[in-house]
């Protein structure tokens, strides 16, 4: 019929070389085969000629949202997953559209029954970029597994703890390196600045 010869056709032009070189022209193409084979009721085609497509052209959200809207139709969501994971970590990208492919990421995650992965990936959208749509699946997520995201995040290992208004400073200057000093010897007698910039000269030769 016409969708058959019309398939046809658009499979002919993707073989031609000065097409397969063009980026735009090919994602173009694949989706319009993507669309076809829908029509026709294929929806496993179509999910893959879009993945396609969007492979070509990962920076139009129209084809990266072709993905996630077929991936829900045939719970194709382990490719669609390992797309959006792959595609986030892109630093050409903007952050906001990084944002909204690891909320998309969650969403497959938590199809995939792995809601651990997707609060992680919720959490990394919304660092991102602030938006309702992954804020409101964190909560509700959070809600379900008990988690609190409300709290602040553990501090990072190694880092020093923070200094109290009432603890005392060190001011013990750091160089040079063979000189000590307490607080109340280098405020009352530090010697001149000539013999502080000789004793340095001496530590770094």
């Amino acid at each position: 019929g016409g969708s058959d010869a019309a398939q046809a056709l658009v499979e002919r032009a993707l073989k031609r070389p000065e097409v397969k070189e063009n980026a735009p022209e090919t994602a173009l193409l694949r989706r319009s085969l993507a669309r076809l084979a829908e029509l026709g009721g294929n929806k496993e085609r179509a999910f893959f000629e879009a993945l396609k497509a969007a492979r070509k052209q990962p920076s139009v959200p129209l084809y990266v949202d072709d993905v996630y809207r077929l991936a829900l139709d045939t719970q194709r969501f382990t490719e669609a997953a390992a797309f959006f994971d792959d595609l986030a970590s892109d630093p050409s990208l903007a952050e906001r559209q990084r944002a909204g492919l690891m909320h998309k990421l969650g969403q497959t995650r938590e199809q995939l029954g792995e809601k651990a992965a997707a609060v992680e990936a919720f959490r990394a959208s919304l660092a991102l970029h602030e938006a309702k749509g992954p804020r409101r699946a964190l909560e509700r997520l959070a809600a379900e597994l008990g988690i609190d995201v409300t709290a602040a995040p553990p501090p990072t290992a190694g880092a020093p703890p923070p200094i109290k208004a009432d603890e005392p400073v060190d001011v013990t200057p750091s160089y040079p390196p063979n000189r000590m000093f307490t607080r109340t010897q280098s405020a009352a007698g530090e010697p001149p600045l000539s013999e502080t910039q000789t004793d340095a000269r001496h530590a770094v030769s």
